[in-house]
């Protein structure tokens, strides 16, 4: 066998830093990538793409945003073409990760060698790893100048935030342990023939009828960036229970709870924390692979340094069990079973691998669980804000901390958007704002911000964000349960199809829509009003919905709060909200 030697070379960096690397002949400019990330420290959390300037050539992912490729007058591959096709003939080419930051990576081909491994190998280095996020080469060396005078303003700050984007003292031995482990190339993993070829159809497939990756076992609400992708079109992924073997009663590693899953969950699950490369892998290989890569304690570091005390405290409990079941609330541990850090059993319990508890062990420090918790109420604060607005500035979120009585400002919630924005996924972090995904489809979000314009916006209390950042949504079940109801009653449908209805047209409503739109949500669920009473009794219904729930229209209120700040209520009169209560006790408490 054989595999090209290359000289990887950060460009503007003054002694350079580079990386001189091995990689199997074989190898795709996919797989180069995920070398290139490893080998330099990066999270792959941005774009990237490879550009060979004297061809006019450029290769990208296939995923990436379709505004960058029309506005590009190269010609373009895709990542699956082998770097052999090229870098012989055309041995000098660019890498360039993170468009806002620049990171260009000179590459060199110095010669192709003997090799007889599956995996690559970095063979010397100069320089330590760069954090994300500090700007590009000038922000590093401005912060290379900070951290070097203890007297500088901020000091310890930045070397905490530069410590926690990946800035440490370079450790060849564990950078070469990664890749030989890693599930893009591990031991074998190059690829596995016909078999894997088989395999990727059968996934490619799958998901075309299905919509999306299924979760594995129970069903449920959508997770987070689940919920957020899948609203746009009214749609959300079902998990259906695992009925080819039964879960096992103790589960001591991570790779074990793996080899039950389809593959099709464990490429979701990578896909979630930016792991690439994995398509080509059999399930064999991929199960330990990804194991290891999610034990890995940066990697859940960083996916655990935001979850809410309450999911933290159920997770603690379901990790005492020692791999066995565990009985609990299931809907605190849905952010960690969407990262693949928990199972659920189609008996209704979850189940912690012996593992991950151990890892989490030596992870949960007191330092780790007071920015857990910052981190966590910034978040949600955020995820409030982005709810009620649509899209909001840190300014605005800045307001909200201060009603849950977290202290960040406006540069610090900044600063977090920017450093979390690979883990935050439930909303989009674009333009200086946070903003819901659906609206950052074709710019709509500016019309929004142009219709909030000069109009107050509603604040939300403490007990109101702690449920959008439990469930995604505030006053939700009161909104839909008569919309359900009717369904279940009038319509004949079952109920998963009645509560995925009537949370899709919710969720249009809060968003801004028109009355077409829910004839279309309604025609795309089978839902037929083919009488004079059903269209009459829907009618009815979908007046209070629309009038109970809060829009980001409305900057966060509803038409109820709207119309009671220019008409006169009696506080002591029943809320015209519908909720039984009196008016001073819910709408108008504000």
């Amino acid at each position: 066998m054989k595999g090209y030697q290359l000289k990887i070379t950060i460009k503007g960096s003054k002694p350079p830093i580079w990386r001189r690397v091995v990689v199997p002949e074989q190898f795709t400019f996919c797989q180069l990538h995920q070398v290139i990330q490893e080998a330099f420290g990066w999270y792959d959390y941005h774009l990237h793409e490879f550009e060979f300037k004297k061809l006019g050539l450029l290769i990208r992912d296939p995923g990436e945003e379709d505004d960058l490729m029309e506005s590009c007058s190269c010609d373009v591959l895709e990542e699956g073409t082998q770097i052999g096709t090229l870098i012989t003939e055309n041995p000098r080419f660019i890498y360039t990760y993170d468009f806002g930051d620049a990171w260009e990576h000179q590459i060199l081909m110095e010669k192709e060698v003997e090799y007889e491994y599956s995996y690559p190998q970095v063979l010397k280095y100069k320089g330590d790893n760069i954090p994300e996020d500090c700007g590009g080469i000038g922000g590093y060396y401005d912060l290379l100048d900070q951290l070097a005078d203890p007297e500088a303003e901020e000091h310890d700050l930045m070397e905490e935030w530069a410590s926690r984007q990946g800035m440490e003292e370079y450790d060849l031995d564990k950078v070469n342990a990664n890749l030989k482990a890693h599930p893009a190339f591990g031991q074998g993993g190059a690829g596995d023939g016909q078999e894997n070829a088989a395999q990727e159809r059968g996934v490619q497939e799958d998901a075309a009828q299905e919509h999306g990756a299924q979760e594995h076992l129970v069903q449920a609400h959508a997770s987070r960036e689940h919920a957020a992708h899948k609203q746009v079109t009214g749609l959300r992924d079902t998990e259906k229970p695992e009925t080819q073997r039964p879960a096992p009663r103790v589960i001591h590693r991570l790779e074990d709870l793996f080899s039950r899953f389809e593959k099709t969950e464990l490429l979701r699950i990578a896909k979630v924390h930016h792991i690439g490369g994995c398509d080509e892998l059999g399930k064999n290989k991929l199960a330990p692979a990804l194991a290891a890569a999610l034990l890995d304690s940066r990697r859940m570091g960083q996916f655990f340094g935001t979850i809410s005390d309450e999911t933290a405290a159920e997770f603690e409990k379901a990790a005492a069990a020692g791999g066995m079941e565990y009985q609990g609330d299931l809907e605190a541990l849905r952010f960690l079973h969407y990262g693949g850090y928990c199972g659920f059993t189609s008996m209704g319990t979850a189940v912690v691998p012996s593992d991950v508890a151990e890892a989490y062990d030596e992870l949960n420090t007191e330092k780790f669980r007071s920015e857990r918790h910052y981190r966590s109420q910034v978040w949600a604060c955020c995820k409030a804000a982005v709810y009620l607005y649509g899209a909001a500035d840190a300014g605005q979120v800045e307001t909200i901390c201060k009603t849950v009585g977290c202290e960040a400002d406006a540069g610090e919630i900044t600063r977090l958007c920017r450093e979390m924005k690979g883990v935050w996924t439930d909303f989009a972090y674009w333009d200086g704002r946070l903003i819901d995904w659906d609206l950052v489809q074709a710019d709509a979000y500016k019309d929004v911000l142009n219709y909030q314009k000069g109009k107050e916006f509603y604040i939300p209390s403490a007990a109101q964000v702690k449920e959008i950042a439990r469930t995604g949504a505030v006053e939700i079940k009161r909104h839909i349960r008569p919309l359900k109801a009717f369904f279940l009653a009038m319509v004949g449908c079952d109920e998963e199809t009645a509560q995925e209805a009537a949370s899709s047209i919710h969720h249009h409503i809060r968003l801004g829509t028109t009355p077409k739109a829910v004839e279309d949500i309604m025609e795309h669920f089978g839902l037929n009003l083919d009488s004079q009473e059903k269209m009459n009794g829907f009618d009815e219904i979908m007046e209070q919905v629309w009038k109970e729930t809060r829009t980001v229209g409305s900057c966060g209120y509803n038409r109820v709060e709207l119309d009671a700040k220019t008409a006169r209520i009696d506080p002591d009169a029943p809320c015209p909200c519908g909720s039984g209560k009196r008016y001073r006790q819910c709408c108008g408490r504000k």
